[in-house]
């Protein structure tokens, strides 16, 4: 699998080292349809330009960890600890969401910058929260499989376990993103390509959605004094999907070897520091919610 991204300045087309990012007014933006021709063509152009350079890569199995968080929730600092430990350890095979949902992510009512004021909540979190049963917070999600009991949902002590488990299985896709970004119209343009890397049965579905990173906003941790932090950095937070909760079709019954090409737009927030966004895109069984396979890129 591999993770393209090009950030295109005004003279042209080049790669950049990614910074930083903030907050926020609307954590979902209105989606947008395919790109126009001229961009499409411009991803296939990028993406067969990475693969000439870099040559075939083997496919690695990743796994998606979806912390579901909250800025009130005071042990949940240290879920955010274990997934960048996790991450630390498992490098890009690894990849991680924080999926800010439920009571803990309530707002409360005062002037901008005030404790926890700020939403970092979004509809397409809270669906997610709902439909999985996830009843209070922190837990996450290991590529959305059950592990040693009946719910996909588990607490972070069985983290660790679940993702090696799941890193373990043999790559049943190949995921290629591609993005291009430019920042004079804030518009990120993204070509998601899987190659099956066997027969597989049922309808597989694929989610492609928006993460910023970095955002330096108040956070309740039970083991500080005081424990309300002003400064606390918010890591790998969910702020949009470009096709809603579930994504669209991918593919059904594939086979061995089949190539699916799929193309989506998303104009970022002006709010948004796009130097610390990342287009996250997996893979998911359609009847039982499986995750089968997951790719980050950076827009920078």
């Amino acid at each position: 699998m591999k993770s393209i991204a090009f950030y295109i300045g005004i003279l042209g087309l080049g790669s950049a080292l990614f910074s930083a990012c903030d907050v926020i007014d609307n954590p979902v933006p209105a989606p947008e349809t395919k790109p126009a021709l001229s961009a499409t063509l411009a991803l296939d152009s990028a993406e067969a330009a990475h693969d000439s350079i870099n040559g075939p890569v083997a496919p690695m199995q990743k796994v998606l960890l979806e912390d579901y968080t909250g800025h009130q929730c005071g042990n949940c600092p240290d879920a955010a600890t274990l997934a960048q430990a996790q991450q630390g350890k498992h490098g890009e095979k690894l990849v991680v969401m924080s999926v800010h949902a439920g009571y803990f992510a309530d707002t409360l009512k005062g002037a901008p910058g005030t404790k926890y004021t700020y939403n970092f909540a979004t509809k397409i979190g809270e669906e997610w929260m709902k439909d999985f049963q996830i009843n209070a917070n922190p837990n996450g999600m290991v590529n959305r499989v059950p592990y040693s009991g009946s719910a996909r949902y588990q607490g972070m002590a069985t983290w660790p376990a679940a993702i090696d488990a799941e890193m373990a299985k043999t790559p049943r896709v190949a995921l290629t993103v591609t993005a291009l970004y430019k920042p004079e119209t804030r518009v990120a343009n993204i070509k998601v390509r899987s190659k099956y890397l066997s027969n597989l049965s049922g309808k597989y579905n694929l989610g492609v959605y928006i993460t910023e990173d970095s955002i330096v906003n108040w956070q309740k941790n039970y083991k500080t004094s005081p424990t309300d932090i002003p400064d606390y950095v918010h890591r790998h937070v969910l702020r949009a999907g470009l096709d809603g909760a579930y994504g669209r079709l991918n593919a059904e019954n594939p086979t061995n070897g089949a190539v699916q090409e799929k193309y989506f737009a998303i104009t970022l927030k002006d709010t948004w520091k796009a130097k610390k966004c990342a287009v996250v895109a997996f893979i998911f069984n359609e009847q039982t919610d499986e995750i089968i396979q997951v790719e980050e890129v950076h827009l920078y």
